[in-house]
């Protein structure tokens, strides 16, 4: 871990909450008590249990949000990219009730839980868009959990892929592949399938022609039948 000193004010993260909310004053005490961290690829620095110390938020990189189902098998609820928060959920209670997980290097921000609850009771705006956050991400859960409930294998395989290109979005070369793929394992994670039924699966949705497999990526060739997988029990075979 590398810690770093950077100020709010010449912060430029747009998407920061904190940055779109919060008083100029308010930001300024932030500053005296955050801490801005770096870690590299594959660290987790909240573990599910954990005391509660704080509130992150992702200056650069990428993160996923999980929960243990049991001692050897993760779900991953949530993909974070830059402006996100992380740890929110855990703001009022005493231990963090999900583990986060570095995907790349990423860059933190990292607010003291009794300074961030001291500035929402004093700023209505941040307040308010918190709230909203909280409401939108409830929102999100709640479907993301329906989904893999009720949603057969392939479908939720689907789900996931189409999970991770709304997270991190698609290549700019007009190739149709991930910006950023994340590895059969994790995809199994995210739909709460085991690797080798994931792999199957993703093996049928390229003999339909609605994905090519490729070594370290995935493209996708019908986006159309990903969503309406996404979205119903249809399944034409």
């Amino acid at each position: 871990m590398e810690l770093l000193k950077e100020n709010c004010s010449g912060c430029a993260q747009i998407n920061c909450m904190i940055n779109l909310y919060c008083d100029e004053e308010w930001r300024e005490l932030i500053d005296k008590h955050k801490s801005t961290l770096q870690f590299p690829k594959g660290t987790r620095f909240i573990s599910e249990g954990q005391n509660i110390q704080g509130i992150y938020v992702v200056h650069s990189g990428k993160v996923k949000i999980l929960k243990h189902l049991s001692k050897t098998t993760e779900h991953i609820l949530r993909l974070a990219v830059d402006g996100d928060l992380v740890g929110h959920r855990g703001l009022c209670s005493e231990t963090y009730p999900i583990s986060a997980i570095s995907l790349t290097d990423v860059t933190l921000a990292f607010i003291p839980n009794k300074v961030f609850i001291k500035i929402l009771k004093t700023n209505n705006r941040l307040l308010f868009n918190m709230l909203q956050y909280y409401t939108d991400e409830l929102r999100s859960s709640e479907e993301h959990m329906k989904k893999i409930v009720e949603l057969p294998v392939k479908n939720k395989v689907a789900y996931a892929l189409l999970m991770i290109a709304q997270a991190f979005g698609l290549t700019n070369d007009n190739s149709n592949t991930l910006a950023f793929a994340l590895n059969r394992k994790e995809i199994s994670n995210i739909a709460a399938s085991t690797y080798e039924t994931t792999i199957r699966m993703l093996k049928k949705l390229e003999q339909e022609n609605i994905i090519e497999l490729l070594p370290k990526n995935i493209r996708f060739l019908n986006m159309e039948k990903i969503i309406e997988y996404s979205k119903t029990n249809y399944d034409e075979h």
